[in-house]
């Protein structure tokens, strides 16, 4: 008996565009240094962007349930719909019981990401200079006059509005790939952010390397 294809190893459900350019970018860059081995995966775009994987997470993922073990969904808390309502980890735990009553219990992970997903990239930890060609001078005193000063991790209290004002300041036109490069010069093991530490402990425990 032809015992079929085998399964991948995970379904990503993602937001949008930038998410799943950077998505890509992190997983394959490879997670060795963070106790992951390499995995074969699938990246899923939501139609309604954060609101549909906050709301609708197990029907964008449904026709991947017998193809693949094991289902991570990503959101943005800012524009998910449950930012006025809820908590964080709230809006994580709603996602999470649609995924687990239907079809993906014990395999499936929803994290919320607070605010949005520039909080993984947009750092002073991140060659956001290099990428916008000015110098590291540069880049810190355009965010100091905007007021945007980075806490003790490098981090922006709204990395998105840091991230438009070096935009506005460089002329430089937003684009997936300018995340996609950010994220690909990370220093991985230094991310400290919540959501991304979540997602690699939800990874490190199912894929270990």
């Amino acid at each position: 008996m032809n015992p079929g294809p085998a399964k991948r190893d995970l379904a990503v459900l993602v937001a949008d565009r930038t998410m799943d350019a950077v998505v890509k970018a992190v997983l394959g860059s490879g997670l060795s240094s963070l106790g992951v081995r390499r995995l074969t995966h699938t990246i899923v775009r939501s139609p309604a962007t954060d609101s549909g994987v906050y709301r609708r997470p197990h029907e964008s993922l449904r026709p991947l349930l017998s193809s693949h073990r094991f289902a991570v969904a990503l959101f943005d808390y800012h524009g998910c719909g449950a930012e006025h309502r809820l908590e964080v980890r709230d809006a994580a735990a709603h996602a999470q019981e649609l995924l687990e009553r239907n079809g993906w219990a014990g395999r499936a992970r929803a994290i919320c990401i607070d605010p949005e997903l520039e909080r993984w990239i947009v750092c002073t930890r991140s060659p956001m200079a290099e990428e916008l060609g000015i110098s590291e001078r540069s880049v810190h005193e355009a965010l100091r006059k905007a007021g945007h000063l980075p806490n003790a991790e490098g981090k922006f209290d709204d990395p998105k509005a840091a991230w438009e004002v070096l935009l506005r300041a460089t002329k430089t036109g937003r684009s997936a790939a300018l995340y996609v490069n950010l994220a690909r010069g990370l220093r991985l093991d230094q991310c400290t952010d919540p959501a991304f530490v979540k997602l690699v402990g939800f990874l490190r425990r199912h894929f270990p390397a």
